[in-house]
């Protein structure tokens, strides 16, 4: 009888697209993500379920549109506990499961352990034994400071996040996240090498803060980063929604320098590559132990990072910058090394995708679609892709069609992308008499199965809003 195949599924937090180099940027040095690609598949329409960190992975848990997995609860979008997950899927088929670093799937505690049975070096969700109790106070706060509930005594300041003066963190290497992660992650795969076993490695950065260690800013210098040409291109024609949620303000000209700007692009690649080292930390030691040819690796990231695309920075809306992410998908047999895909997908796939290739049965109501036929005979996943974001306090969604990307937010203007003409996104069609017809069928598409949650921040009061329409706001 053959061996059930492992899975080891490495995911960072907020590594845009096209930040790599086998998807063809010029400059980024990912050299472990370009070899996974070498040997594995590649997928170049790949989209995260929602723009934002816990409610896209509380959908990659479940393999669930956001909507059907996440409910309301102490004033926060909650993942649904009676739901089936990856790690219960697993476990309850004989593997041994581990996550390691982040998760940030909210209903994750004590009891709640998601089905792993390692867990360790949480970040975003406290537990005994996550990243802030593992370095102490003082370490965490050199490494992220804008978490206030881990400030340590004497109140010291937060820092810029973007880093625009391009600075080294300063934490010895051996303590900072994604390399502790990356060790743990090493050490399960030494005790489990038998198998068969899931392992959820949680890598963080490019998150901001955009600190890495010095040897990767030295990479690169800020006086050779391009700033994006829409960098200054404005609101006209884009929903209020995208610009004025307080916690993420619009970039300003009178906000930074061009060569700070320059410096925080610099600090955010810099980032990227210490990710990627660290990713290959893992792939070295599934080459050391033998495991290649029985274990079915994935990268992927959450969302993505506008950096400066659209006057915008992070993610919160639906530009390809903050809501398309890579995904690599690498198991010996499955495709010709360096394969590539243009398949629509959607990290809801990956849970289904999971269970087809170790033979564990998919679980009914999934919304996601396995990837395995698209890997290994090149055939389409579906029409079209989705995504969800009720962050800027109303319901939002996105439809993406091979030709049309078209946004839903309910009571604001919506927004309409042709991405054969228009591929930065850099022209709303939404008020375009020719399109109106493909606007009126994408709205109703997008709504059709959409049930939309209530939201954790107050919902501003909104007229209705048609397709083509800005919603008349009520005083």
């Amino acid at each position: 009888m053959s061996r059930r195949s492992n899975v080891i599924f490495l995911f960072s937090d907020q590594h845009r697209r096209d930040a790599a180099g086998c998807y063809g940027h010029a400059s980024v040095k990912t050299p472990n993500i370009d070899r996974l690609a070498r040997e594995g598949t590649r997928f170049t329409r790949a989209y995260a379920a929602s723009p934002i960190c816990h409610p896209c992975r509380s959908a990659v848990m479940t393999g669930r549109h956001v909507h059907r997995c996440c409910a309301v609860r102490d004033g926060k979008l909650r993942l649904d506990m009676n739901l089936p997950v990856l790690g219960e899927l697993f476990r309850r088929s004989g593997y041994v499961t581990g996550a390691f670093g982040k998760v940030h799937v909210p209903g994750e505690d004590a009891e709640h352990d998601l089905g792993f049975d390692e867990r360790a070096l949480r970040i975003y969700t406290p537990m005994d034994n996550d990243y802030q109790h593992a370095i102490g106070p003082d370490n965490f706060w050199k490494y992220c400071s804008y978490l206030p509930q881990y400030r340590p005594a004497g109140n010291p300041p937060q820092r810029n996040g973007l880093n625009p003066t391009n600075e080294p963190i300063d934490l010895a290497e051996e303590m900072i996240f994604d390399r502790m992660v990356a060790e743990r992650s090493v050490e399960f795969l030494e005790r489990h090498r038998g198998g068969p076993f899931f392992l959820w490695v949680g890598l963080e950065k490019p998150h901001n803060e955009m600190y890495a260690p010095r040897r990767f800013h030295d990479l690169y210098d800020p006086d050779r980063m391009v700033l994006p040409g829409n960098i200054w291109q404005g609101r006209d024609g884009l929903p209020d929604s995208i610009y004025d949620n307080p916690t993420f303000p619009i970039l300003t000209r009178e906000a930074y320098t061009d060569h700070e700007l320059r410096c925080c692009m610099a600090a955010y690649y810099a980032s990227v590559s210490y990710m990627d080292e660290q990713l290959g930390r893992v792939l070295d030691a599934v080459d050391r132990l033998g495991l290649g040819d029985d274990t079915l690796v994935v990268y992927s990231s959450d969302h993505g990072e506008n950096l400066f695309n659209h006057q915008m920075v992070q993610k919160h809306c639906f530009f390809e910058t903050a809501v398309g992410v890579p995904l690599i998908v690498r198991k010996p047999g499955l495709a010709a090394p360096g394969s590539v895909r243009g398949q629509l997908t959607n990290l809801l796939d990956l849970l289904p995708t999971f269970c087809e290739a170790c033979d564990i049965p998919i679980p009914a109501g999934v919304d996601g679609q396995s990837l395995i036929p698209a890997i290994a005979h090149d055939r389409p996943v579906r029409e079209a892709v989705f995504s969800e974001y009720y962050s800027a306090g109303i319901p939002e969604r996105m439809i993406r069609t091979p030709r049309w990307k078209y946004v839903h937010s309910d009571g604001d203007r919506h927004q309409l992308y042709d991405l054969e003409a228009d591929p930065d996104e850099n022209h709303n069609r939404i008020d375009d008499p020719a399109l109106a017809t493909t606007a009126v069928e994408l709205d109703e598409r997008v709504r059709r199965d959409w049930a939309m949650p209530d939201t954790y921040i107050m919902r501003r009061p909104r007229g209705d809003a048609r397709p083509g329409q800005r919603g008349a706001k009520r005083n």
